[in-house]
């Protein structure tokens, strides 16, 4: 590793702060990235730290998995078990991922935290209950209504025209 050799006063604790951070980079075997965070650990298996991104990270390069979709009851409700719904902003103003059963995949637009997600399209594999069907029902409904999106720490969150969630 190599470093400025400044020497930091202010605020306190911040020295202490970076020498023990610069021992965690050099005590770190192996990294792990998953959706959300980056855990580094030693050689045993051990965690020395982990990094959520910060408020604010772009919106590409990560699969967001959903928590929360508004469902047709106007509720925000959990996907459902074991159909894990993913999106995944590809820089090229391309989305895609699965919404429980299905590939999905359509266009998108930003300009600052406005968004406009246009011609989502779908596989047609038959969902083996109806549960699924109406989650990618609505989920996919929620794409088209998205107009806001926002980012706290590793949650993404789409939002319609009257600022309500529609998927978390």
């Amino acid at each position: 590793l190599a470093t400025t050799m400044m020497m930091c006063i202010e605020p306190e604790g911040v020295m202490e702060q970076e020498l023990a951070f610069l021992d965690v980079l050099a005590r770190t075997a192996s990294a792990r990235l998953e959706v959300g965070a980056l855990t580094l650990s030693d050689a045993a298996g051990g965690q020395l730290a982990t990094f959520r991104p910060r408020q604010g990270v772009p919106l590409t390069g990560v699969i967001w998995l959903a928590t929360g979709i508004r469902n047709a009851a106007n509720e925000v409700a959990a996907p459902v078990a074991g159909a894990d719904v993913t999106i995944n902003f590809g820089p090229d103003g391309r989305l895609g991922g699965n919404a429980g059963c299905n590939q999905y995949g359509a266009s998108y637009t930003t300009q600052g935290m406005s968004i406009t997600i246009t011609n989502p399209v779908s596989t047609l594999r038959a969902c083996a209950e109806q549960a699924l069907n109406e989650q990618e029902t609505a989920f996919l409904q929620a794409l088209m209504e998205a107009v806001i999106y926002r980012i706290d720490g590793d949650t993404l969150m789409l939002l319609d025209a009257a600022d309500a969630v529609i998927a978390v």
